[in-house]
């Protein structure tokens, strides 16, 4: 198939897609090490108590650094597009262009006359870029659409991350992330729900009661029902299900609370609506309440 100004070829599609694969692998860095460079000479001990400004605190400071490595990728990749696109004789065109049409203002008697070749001159150039621009435009889609790729994929990648870290390296409670778990969850069949489990797979399987299994959702919208399903169909005794959702109805609650599923949510999250709520819980509760009383029954084993 040959390429035209709507798309590439199948080949060409396939080493461009490669090609900006391998360069934003090259630059943008996984969330956990953003979050650990963000976090680097910042006191966060103090920040226990207000874990849920520390969840918002290290989201948004963690998107700023990933849209500078994502300008950088832009850059970069933008760089390589010449290559790519073959396109190099458009562009020396338009130098050439540039060049011819470099006029001198001496040769003129008047405005008109300058007015009317500059215009000219402008018309070519544009033209050329436009013609350019129109060849190029199937590679610049496939890198808009890697990044809007990244960034819907990293938003909840970057959430799992930041409470790995919390749990782990602020707190310090023993916690199995859904990598570590990737062969138990897969044997159990829970890969789809299961984000964490403290304090181990190998404690939930002596006694599953005693263990807090994590999924987690930045918005909750119809997936919760999901989240039901997948509780209903492995036979888990609970499950505590994290967001960043504010706008969770009491009927979504009353659902999930029926299905042993606890929603945690931030503190203001929970304090402005959901404060009669039993089954909801802040951030802070689960971390300075609900994990250490349950790691209290392992500690006496």
């Amino acid at each position: 198939m040959e390429e035209n100004n709507l798309e590439l070829s199948e080949d060409s599609n396939k080493l461009w897609k490669k090609e900006i694969s391998k360069t934003r692998n090259e630059i943008i860095k996984q969330p956990l090490e953003y979050i650990k460079e963000y976090l680097k000479n910042k006191n966060v001990e103090n920040m226990k108590n207000e874990v849920s400004n520390m969840i918002l605190i290290i989201r948004e400071g963690v998107w700023q650094e990933y849209l500078k490595d994502e300008d950088k990728f832009h850059k970069v990749i933008l760089e390589k597009l010449t290559k790519y696109s073959n396109n190099e004789n458009e562009l020396k065109k338009i130098l050439e262009y540039k060049e011819k049409l470099n006029l001198d203002i001496s040769n003129y008697t008047s405005v008109n006359e300058l007015y009317s070749d500059e215009e000219y001159k402008m018309k070519i150039i544009s033209e050329s870029m436009g013609e350019f621009n129109s060849k190029i435009m199937p590679y610049i889609y496939q890198i808009i659409l890697s990044t809007t790729n990244s960034r819907r994929s990293r938003s909840g990648k970057t959430f799992e991350s930041i409470m790995e870290y919390i749990i782990t390296s602020i707190f310090g409670y023993p916690y199995s992330t859904q990598a570590n778990l990737k062969a138990y969850l897969k044997e159990k069949n829970m890969g789809k729900l299961v984000d964490g489990i403290i304090p181990s797979a190998e404690k939930y399987e002596i006694n599953r009661q005693r263990c807090i299994v994590i999924s987690m959702k930045t918005s909750l919208r119809e997936r919760w029902q999901q989240v039901i399903e997948e509780v209903d169909r492995t036979k888990m005794p609970g499950i505590h299900l994290f967001t960043l959702d504010a706008a969770i109805t009491k009927a979504t609650i009353e659902n999930l609370k029926r299905n042993n599923i606890n929603l945690v949510v931030l503190k203001e999250v929970k304090e402005m609506y959901y404060n009669e709520e039993t089954s909801v819980l802040s951030y802070e509760d689960f971390l300075l309440n609900i994990v250490p009383h349950e790691l209290s029954y392992w500690d006496k084993k």
